[in-house]
């Protein structure tokens, strides 16, 4: 039982260790309810009750956007990068998107002639095994059928 009230006590002085700190550390104007040194006095005097309520009361929260979140940067954070590389020049911009354009042509112009090689691979496969074999005796080059002689 001991060892527990040592650990709880030991906790509480590095929460109060910790909010003494963040209280120094924290910019005036962020501070929350009260003014900084207020904070810095509360904190002190009440121990671990004042360390409490500046976490929950006076502790500085981040900064929020009022702007609704992007999708597109939701999904892709290296948008969010603060020195990503922004186009300048109106027509080198332009000249970027048409040749991303003419490439994309370009990749579906050749996967088309693909797939429509891999269809005419499959029609000649279907052809050549509707056609009849030799010696099947069903052509004219079938041996068992007598060139020279007619049936008149």
């Amino acid at each position: 039982m001991v060892y527990v009230g040592g650990l709880l006590g030991l906790a509480a002085l590095l929460l109060w260790l910790f909010s003494i700190i963040d209280v120094i550390t924290a910019e005036e104007a962020d501070c929350r309810a009260l003014p900084k040194l207020l904070w810095l006095l509360v904190v002190l005097l009440a121990g671990t009750v004042g360390a409490v309520l500046w976490l929950l009361f006076g502790r500085p929260q981040p900064a929020r956007s009022n702007r609704p979140p992007d999708p597109v940067s939701a999904r892709f954070p290296e948008y969010d990068r603060p020195n990503r590389a922004m186009p300048t020049d109106p027509l080198q911009d332009e000249a970027f998107l048409a040749g991303l354009r003419e490439r994309a042509a370009a990749q579906r112009r050749r996967e088309a002639e693909r797939r429509n090689g891999q269809r005419l691979e499959e029609h000649s496969g279907d052809r050549r095994e509707d056609q009849p074999s030799a010696g099947s005796g069903e052509g004219p080059d079938d041996p068992g059928v007598d060139a020279g002689i007619s049936d008149r």
